[in-house]
C-alpha cells in the first residue's frame, strides 16, 4: 500500500473454500475406517466425523440430573460433519520503518465449517469420571445428557463434537 525510502507497508487478504466427496470405493468396501470417529464413505467428505447422536433427553424423576435411561441416542453412527475446514481466510499486515531495520507484522487467521472432537472433555469423561456433567449438579441438563451418553454408550457418541471454527 505505502513503499517510500524510511516506511512501507503491506496487507494481503486471502481466502480459500474447500468441497469434497467419495466418489466411489472399491466394489468389495462401502466404507473405510480412519481410527473411532472417521470414516470415507461414498457421499459423504473425506474422513467425515460420524458418532450416534443425542436424539432426546429428559429429567423425567425431576430431581435435576440426568441418568443413563432419561436420554436417548440413534441406534447407529449418523454423518456429524467435515474433519477439515470448508473456509479459510487470512489477513496479513506489516510495516518497515527506518529503512528496513525495523519491521512490525500481524496476522489473523479464520477457518471454519468443520468438526473438531473435544477429547480432553471426552476424556474427563469417560476414564476419569471427573467431567462437570457428571460431578456438578447444577450443570445445564444437555452437558449432563452428553456426558451420561458418552459414558455408558461408549466413546462413538456425538456428544463432543463441536464446530472448530476459530
Amino acid at each position: 500500500l505505502v513503499d517510500k525510502p524510511r516506511f512501507t507497508w503491506d496487507l494481503s487478504l486471502s481466502g480459500s473454500v474447500t468441497s469434497n466427496k467419495v466418489l466411489s470405493l472399491d466394489s468389495n468396501t462401502d466404507t473405510i475406517y480412519v481410527g473411532f470417529y472417521q470414516r470415507h464413505v461414498v457421499g459423504y467428505p473425506l474422513g467425515g466425523f460420524w458418532g450416534k447422536k443425542l436424539t432426546g433427553y429428559r429429567d423425567a424423576n425431576g430431581d435435576g440430573i440426568i441418568d443413563a435411561t432419561e436420554y436417548t441416542v440413534t441406534p447407529n453412527p449418523v454423518y456429524i460433519g467435515p474433519a477439515l475446514p470448508t473456509r479459510e481466510m487470512g489477513l496479513n499486515t506489516a510495516v518497515t520503518l527506518f529503512g528496513g531495520w525495523l519491521r512490525i507484522g500481524s496476522q489473523f487467521d479464520y477457518r471454519g465449517g468443520h468438526m473438531v472432537d473435544n477429547s480432553i472433555e471426552n476424556f474427563r469423561c469417560t476414564p476419569v469420571l471427573n467431567c462437570r456433567g457428571l460431578v456438578d449438579r447444577n450443570a445445564p441438563l444437555a452437558e449432563q445428557a452428553r456426558a451420561e451418553a458418552v459414558l455408558n454408550e461408549g466413546a462413538n457418541v456425538f456428544g463432543f463434537f463441536e464446530p472448530g471454527w476459530f
